[in-house]
This record gives structure tokens, sequence and C-alpha cells, in this order.
């Protein structure tokens, strides 16, 4: 039986995010469900991200805690959050992104979807650029990560341990699922699986929903709920080369990670012609 009205903890992981976080909190402001918790972790900030967030508290009809947290990298201030959170769902709302108003209500209406009860839904999300090539380039190449995946027949798709058997996970780990601002989780799933790997610096979401996918289904919605905001103060873009490294480091080690997963009489087969081919 699934809880009519849980709480869902909104997790706001925070670091120097004067630029856009009012826009982002405002987002919550009018979320049109409304047993909700606001969990901020802010990771020292010099600016005027901790007056944003006090200002922010005073004036909100719901909870808002807010937390310091000693610097050690994005996956222990988002762990941090978690840890933090007393709600059934946790979801995340990054400093520079923003939740549509019904973002929390159509998220609760899909956890029960196809007579199934998913513990990880991901919808859509419009990609907010800064007008830099950098933005447009990752928006062009990015806005549609589940593009050329069957549909189902309301139009959206369900991920199985099926994904670990294609090239885009063993060759090259590709992200055909989004960002923990897209994604919608039930608390239970950081207890059965684990927290997110900390010694990861830019590809730990993925790495997560990886681990996810041995034992969950995952529900992605046709649904655009949140704006992802790419802009090249962020550091994702201050951390291109680190993110190429750490890809590529992960996906030496899917053999031993996921070794009952994998095709491998596709893999020696392509490998023998590959050798053949020298």
């Amino acid at each position: 039986m699934i809880n009519s009205s849980p709480l869902i903890s909104i997790c706001i992981p925070t670091y120097n995010g004067e630029q856009y976080l009012q826009e982002a909190l405002d987002s919550i402001a009018i979320q049109t469900y409304r047993n909700i918790e606001v969990i901020i972790s802010d990771d020292a900030s010099t600016d005027c991200t901790m007056e944003i967030c006090r200002s922010f508290k005073e004036n909100s009809e719901f909870p808002v805690h807010i937390y310091a947290h000693r610097p050690a990298g994005i996956g222990a201030n988002w762990n941090h959050c978690i840890k933090k959170a007393k709600g059934e769902y946790i979801k995340f709302l990054f400093q520079d992104d923003v939740l549509t108003n019904d973002c929390l209500e159509e998220f609760l209406k899909n956890v029960n979807y196809d007579n199934t009860v998913f513990n990880i839904v991901i919808c859509k999300r419009l990609i907010l650029d800064d007008g830099s090539p950098y933005s447009l380039k990752w928006k062009e190449a990015n806005s549609d990560l589940q593009s050329g995946l069957a549909l189902d027949k309301e139009g959206n798709n369900i991920i199985t341990s099926a994904f670990f058997k294609t090239p885009a996970f063993y060759e090259r780990a590709t992200n055909i699922l989004g960002e923990p601002t897209a994604c919608f989780y039930n608390s239970s799933i950081f207890e059965k699986v684990g927290l997110f790997n900390e010694k990861m610096k830019q590809i730990l979401d993925l790495e997560f929903l990886h681990r996810c996918l041995k034992t969950e289904k995952i529900l992605v919605i046709k649904s655009t709920l949140v704006h992802f905001r790419v802009h090249t103060q962020q550091t994702t873009f201050n951390n291109t080369s680190v993110s190429e490294n750490e890809r590529e480091k992960y996906i030496k080690k899917i053999p031993l990670q996921y070794f009952f997963f994998l095709p491998w009489k596709r893999i020696i087969k392509n490998k023998l012609k590959t050798i053949l081919k020298k």
C-alpha cells in the first residue's frame, strides 16, 4: 500500500550558489504538493548563499533545515542531505535548477505505474543554457537522453538490467537516464544499494543508477518536470577533463563489477574481429 500523502524531502546541496539559488527555492514554494521538508547542506559558501537560505526558511510554511557541511567533494554533500532527510521520498534540487510547479505531484502519480511500484522515477528535463558555446553544444547533445529507445503505450521508458548488454553501457558508460535533479527516489533505495560514491567527482550519479539497475527497474516518464541549467560557472564545466578520465577508469572496471550482466559472447566475438583485422 502506497501512502497517499507521503513526506517528500527536497535535498539541496549548496556551495556559492547565489546566482541562481533564489529561483530554485522559489520553485519549491509554488509546488502543488505540500507535504514536504527542505534539507539544505552547505559546503562553506563564501557568498550570499546562506543569507538567501535563511530568508527562505523564515518565509516558508513547511520545514526547512539548514546544515553546515565540511567540504569533502560533491558526493559527500549529496550524501549528507540524504542522511538528514526524513521523507519517504527524496527529490534532489541543485542550486542552479528549477522544478515545475507540479513536479512533486506528477512524480508521486507515477510511482505506481503499469502494476509495478518503482523506487526510482526519472523525468525529462528542459535544458537552460547561458548562451555560451559550451552550453549550446551540451544542450544539443544531451537534450533527450532516451532518444531512440522503445516507448511503451503511454510514451514512457522502462529501463532494466538489459541495458548492461548494450555497447552504450559496457563500451561508453553512456548516460541514458538523467541527472539527480531529474530523479525521484524512494529513500529505501539508499539503504538497499548504498549512497553515492564519494571517491568519484563527476559520474557518481551515473554509477549510482547503474548499481540500482542490478536489482531495480527504472521508469522514465515523458513529462518534463525540471529545468536543468548548464553554464560555464558550474563544476561540470570546470571538470570536463576530470569527467572523461573518470569515465575511462570506470569503463575498465565494468567487467568486474557487472560480470554476470554482460554479453560475453558478443564482446569476445568483437574483440577477436578487432585482433584479426590487425
